[in-house]
Formats: structure tokens, C-alpha cells, sequence
């Protein structure tokens, strides 16, 4: 569950409280660094997202996974194959990646990169069958 995405939550303990009782989900998405340690308090399984945007979001984002012991880390955009290799060098958890993916081609080179797994909005992308 992307918790960000949801319009009137407080990303503070009692959102991610009531996300984890009644909701239920296996787990969560998020930028927040704050609600991955949350989340893990309430046994949710955590995904977080970075943008990399630049040289400092990239060496921010590493410095984050470490102290926060995400489940997986989501990078985006996709469309950058190099910076696949080189986060998950860096880190010890699964990186996804997601963003600006329009093509089956481009999942597969996200994955050849060594993404675990793509996330796309594209519902057509869905259908793929990439192995």
C-alpha cells in the first residue's frame, strides 16, 4: 500500500496504527523515513521509495536504506540501469524500479541491471510476461 497516496492519513504513528489494524495490508510504500520505522514496528513489511534526481538524492538514499533497513528499496526512475547496479552494490536489501517505463523492453533492461522487480502504473505493462 502506497501510504502517501492516501488523501486525509497522518503519517505519524496513529495513521500507520490504523493502516496495520484495520486495513491490514502485508506492507508499505513510502519516501518517509520516518513511517519505514513505523511500519516495522507493527510487523508491515517496508518499501522505500527514492527518487534519484541527482548525485546527493543518490548518496542520501544510500545513507537512508542502511539506517532504515528497509524490506526492498523502489527506485525511480527505471531508466537508469547504472544506478541499478551500483545502489544494489551498495546496499543489502532488493531494489525495485519504477517510473517513465513504457516498454517491455525497457522492464528487461531494468531487470538485467539487477532490479528483483519492476512497479509500473501502465496496466498494459502488467500483462507482460518477462522471463
Amino acid at each position: 500500500m502506497h501510504v502517501e497516496k492516501i488523501a486525509g492519513l497522518s503519517y505519524d504513528r496513529e495513521g500507520i496504527k490504523f493502516i496495520a489494524n484495520y486495513v491490514k495490508p502485508t506492507g508499505i510504500v513510502t519516501t518517509k523515513n520516518s513511517l519505514i520505522k513505523l511500519a516495522k514496528k507493527f510487523n508491515l513489511l517496508t518499501i522505500q521509495r527514492l527518487f534519484l534526481i541527482d548525485t546527493d538524492a543518490f548518496k542520501n538514499g544510500i545513507t537512508s536504506v542502511i539506517e532504515n533497513q528497509p524490506d526492498a528499496v523502489e527506485i525511480m526512475p527505471a531508466r537508469i540501469p547504472q544506478l541499478v547496479k551500483e545502489l544494489s552494490s551498495k546496499i543489502d536489501v532488493p531494489v525495485i524500479t519504477g517510473g517513465l517505463l513504457e516498454n517491455r523492453e525497457q522492464m528487461l533492461e531494468a531487470l538485467n541491471a539487477g532490479a528483483r522487480a519492476v512497479s509500473t502504473g501502465n496496466p498494459q505493462l502488467w500483462k507482460e510476461v518477462l522471463y
